[in-house]
């Protein structure tokens, strides 16, 4: 662990790990919707980790990584469950 944070590999990892207990507890993931979620949750994690690589994500990351996981868990049933 450079500088005492995670690696890159490791918070994707344990992201991707989140996405999909996530789509597992929603159901969502035997629906083309569903899917096309997991499409845009993986694609939001790649950012981030994007973002890590260029070291542009500030130092303390509990308030911005708190507000990521907060917005997509409001955010994907509320879609979900209006585009049934």
């Amino acid at each position: 662990m450079p500088n005492g944070l995670p690696t890159l590999s490791a918070i994707h990892s344990e992201l991707i790990c989140w996405v999909w207990n996530f789509i597992l507890q929603l159901t969502i993931y035997d629906s083309d919707k569903g899917r096309a979620v997991a499409s845009i949750l993986i694609a939001a994690l790649d950012g981030m980790a994007i973002q890590q690589s260029l070291d542009v994500l500030p130092e303390e990351r509990d308030e911005m990584v708190e507000t990521f996981v907060d917005f997509f868990l409001k955010s994907i049933p509320a879609y979900l469950n209006s585009n049934k």
